[in-house]
């Protein structure tokens, strides 16, 4: 066993994945430190990244290709100026920190399912806020040069989008992110926010069965935004479902996994929700789901 990096055998991905998709991977490596991730990209081909498993379909029953997990890349520290979390983190996890340090801006995270490398790469955030806005930096490995680097804010603003960034276009795996400190005397008032939030969103969302997060990007028809949900809903699908695959009845915007649900389960129930749409509005969604 490598000193820098761990791997487990014939591995079950079903802890690896909030769907809680049932699939086989031939290898799982689970990097301790950056020099761990080099080092897997030196000593294995068609390595698959995953973090806390968000926002991703297993599309396969098995897999020969290795994954690499980033859940040991968990470290979490504030050195006064920037909070410093590994690319494994929990947003959840990170939201906590930062309250505890007496630290605002974070409040937002609490709620999103993932860990900070998926919500780099995915710009992740709510209608008013993105992670984009609290970055002061990222050390990513870089595949092309195989160093190490790190990314200033500005040489990654002109990157940021709607669930976009530098991370998508470019051949390297993020390692850890600085983040920017806004120290505020209220603690109490952050609490509230963070509690506040996470009130709302279980009022919306489904929580009482596994889900990889919201299905589609949000769509545009000659510049108008259009709610997801609301366009599922009245093409009268809340609650149809394939195999074990399922429309969320509390938010159409969700698929939900009601037991036993497969890879190719979800994706049927996606072309089909995807071909009604698309006859009924001229609207062509696209996942913010990546499936491999």
């Amino acid at each position: 066993m490598s000193k820098e990096y761990c791997v487990l055998n014939n591995v079950n991905l079903r802890l690896y994945n909030t769907m809680r998709l049932k699939a086989f991977a031939d290898y799982l490596l689970l990097p301790y430190n950056d020099m761990g991730v080099k080092s897997i990209f030196k000593d294995y081909n068609d390595v698959i990244v995953i973090g806390n498993g968000s926002n991703i379909i297993f599309s396969e029953s098995e897999y020969s290709s290795p994954f690499l997990c980033t859940k040991l890349l968990d470290e979490l520290e504030f050195d006064g100026n920037s909070i410093i979390a590994g690319s494994g983190v929990r947003l959840s996890d990170l939201a906590w920190f930062a309250l505890e340090k007496h630290i605002s801006g974070f409040e937002f995270l609490e709620d999103i399912p993932g860990s900070v490398g998926g919500a780099l790469s995915m710009n992740a955030g709510t209608y008013n806020d993105n992670i984009q806005n609290i970055v002061r930096s990222v050390i990513v490995y870089d595949r092309d040069s195989d160093s190490i680097i790190e990314l200033d804010s500005s040489m990654l603003l002109p990157h940021w989008g709607k669930r976009d960034s530098y991370f998508l276009h470019h051949n390297c795996i993020i390692i850890s992110c600085k983040f920017n400190a806004s120290l505020s005397d209220d603690y109490l008032s952050i609490l509230d926010k963070m509690l506040e939030i996470k009130k709302n969103r279980y009022k919306k969302q489904p929580r009482d069965y596994p889900s990889a997060g919201s299905v589609f990007k949000r769509p545009y028809l000659n510049g108008e935004p259009f709610y997801i949900w609301k366009i599922i809903d009245e093409c009268g699908l809340r609650g149809y479902s394939i195999g074990g695959a399922q429309i969320s009845t509390k938010h159409p915007g969700f698929i939900i996994n009601t037991g036993n649900a497969t890879g190719k389960d979800v994706l049927d129930l996606i072309e089909y929700i995807k071909s009604i749409v698309l006859s009924k509005y001229g609207i062509l969604l696209e996942e913010e789901w990546r499936i491999y």
